[in-house]
């Protein structure tokens, strides 16, 4: 998530992507909605 706050543009959702095949789905489903959560909030 660090990441895609350095560099300007990228998305969150490509680290959301890889986090939901490695985890089970259900433990990867709120881990998106968290991440994509935090994203919004640190990019405002």
């Amino acid at each position: 998530m660090i990441l895609s706050l350095a560099i300007f543009g990228v998305s969150s959702s490509i680290f959301c992507i890889f986090v939901g095949l490695r985890y089970a789905p259900l433990l990867s489903i709120s881990l998106n909605i968290i991440g994509n959560t935090f994203d919004n909030l640190a990019r405002f």
